[in-house]
Order: structure tokens, then C-alpha cells, then sequence
């Protein structure tokens, strides 16, 4: 009888030692993760520790998505070499994709083990395509002798965002400054966003973009004046025809109206979303 509880006794503490020698190899992964580069030491103790523990929160979620902070102190070479950065056809976000790539690439290079049963290079990748999934990121650079601060999407929080959410979010931010407060201003704007709509949710969609808004407010004005019109004048109606009286005018709204509103060019009258 000694004996058996002696083998229970080991079991249960090898189990333990395996399920705590797990756990901390997570949690050191997580702290290993490069999320927050201050080369510019912008960051209070404070604001770096609200970052880590909003990831750390994240992880536990159904979609892992997380931001990763990082203040450079010269502009990355795949920055300097896009032509369009710069001039009037710049688009910061777009330009910055090949430096957050080049993160993600080396990350995963240091997470993915040096033995593996697949192609090191080819886990590399698939690595670094599973971070880019769920990792967004804010960066301070320097261009134009002043600092600036930039938030890149990750695929998840690019696919949970409309033209007219993206609006929204970046409006009136401090897109113009390089400091902890800036990096912090971006962070708390997206930080709820990310929690609601791309943390736990089963299915990430965009909210209502600037076409389906329009369309509404369109309606929205439309049928009251029809109606309006309609019992000023119930015996009037209005005429859409043109000179030739061949009823051209007409043909072309509700044209018009079908193809660009009700999705005419996939079947006609039927919602577009």
C-alpha cells in the first residue's frame, strides 16, 4: 500500500513539474517577443507596463492579437528605399510594411528551434505569417527634421476596419508628434477597439464603410422630400425625361441607382453587402 502511494505521490509531482515547466516556457516567450523597442526612450515605466499587460491580457483571447511599440532612432532602410515615401503620393502605412515584415521575419527566426521536423527556412515563414495575422504596430520615426508617430494594422485589425472606422480611429491623432504621449494616444484608441472587435470574436468584419453610410444618408434625405413633396403636391409627379421626351433621364437614375446601391452588376436589385 506504501509502495502505491509512494508511485502516486511521483506521478502527481511530475505532472506538476511538467505543467509548470510549460507555463513558464509561454510566459518567457511572451517576454522574449520584442513588443516594445524604445531606442528613443520615449516610454514612462509606467506606460511600458500598461503595453505588456494589455499583450499579456490578449494572449489569452480567442484571436491573440497584440501591438508592439517601437521608437527608431533613423529611418529602416525599407522605409528609405520605398520612392513614394516622402512626396505627395506617400503612404506612410504602406511604406512601413516592409520594415514590420522584417521584424516579424526576425522574431520568428529566434522563436522557430533550430531543430525542426519541416524546413527551418519554410517554419520561418509560416512563423512569421501567423504574427502577422495578429500583431500591429506603433512606430515613432524621424522624417522632415520632426518625429512621428504611425499605427500599422495587423491583418486581423485590417480586416475589422472600414475606410470609415479607419477614419475615425486616426482622427485627430497626434500622427504629427514623437513622444510617450503620442505613442500612448494611438495605443489607448485602438486598445478598446482590438478588445471588441477583434479579441474574442468568432468571425472579424468590418463595421459600415463610407459607401453604405452615404447610401443611407441618401435615403435618409430622399424619401422624406418625396414624401413631403408628395402631399404638398399629391396630384404632381416628377419628370425625369429629358428634351427629346424619351425618357432618358429616368433610365439613367435608376441605372445608376440599380448598379452602384442594390448590386446590379450581380444580379440587380438586392443588397451590395
Amino acid at each position: 500500500m506504501l509502495k502505491k502511494r509512494s508511485w502516486q505521490w511521483l506521478i502527481g509531482l511530475m505532472t506538476l513539474l511538467t505543467i509548470c515547466g510549460l507555463s513558464t516556457i509561454v510566459h518567457a516567450q511572451i517576454n522574449s517577443r520584442p513588443m516594445i523597442q524604445d531606442q528613443r526612450h520615449l516610454l514612462s515605466a509606467t506606460q511600458r507596463q500598461r503595453i505588456i499587460e494589455t499583450n499579456r491580457r490578449w494572449q489569452r483571447d480567442r484571436n491573440h492579437p497584440a501591438i508592439w511599440v517601437y521608437t527608431l532612432k533613423r529611418l529602416p532602410d525599407a522605409v528609405t528605399n520605398d520612392p513614394a515615401f516622402g512626396t505627395r503620393n506617400e503612404d506612410a502605412v504602406m511604406s512601413f510594411r516592409g520594415f514590420t515584415e522584417n521584424v516579424l521575419q526576425r522574431n520568428a527566426h529566434n522563436e522557430v528551434p533550430v531543430h525542426v521536423n519541416e524546413d527551418r527556412q519554410t517554419a520561418i515563414a509560416q512563423q512569421a505569417g501567423r504574427d502577422g495575422q495578429h500583431v500591429s504596430f506603433i512606430i515613432v520615426y524621424p522624417a522632415k527634421s520632426q518625429l512621428h508617430t504611425i499605427f500599422v494594422p495587423s491583418d486581423d485589425v485590417d480586416t475589422a476596419t472600414s475606410d470609415l472606422q479607419t477614419w475615425l480611429l486616426n482622427f485627430r491623432l497626434p500622427s504629427k508628434q514623437g513622444n510617450g504621449s503620442s505613442v500612448m494616444a494611438y495605443f489607448d484608441r485602438y486598445q478598446p477597439f482590438i478588445t471588441k472587435h477583434v479579441a474574442t470574436t468568432s468571425k472579424i468584419k468590418p463595421g459600415p464603410g463610407w459607401g453604405k453610410v452615404t447610401f443611407w444618408l441618401f435615403l435618409a434625405i430622399l424619401v422624406p422630400w418625396l414624401v413631403i413633396r408628395k402631399l404638398i403636391h399629391p396630384g404632381s409627379h416628377i419628370d425625369w425625361s429629358t428634351a427629346g421626351n424619351d425618357n432618358f433621364g429616368e433610365g439613367y437614375f435608376w441605372g445608376w441607382f440599380d448598379s452602384n446601391h442594390f448590386g446590379g452588376g450581380n444580379g440587380g436589385w438586392g443588397p451590395w453587402w
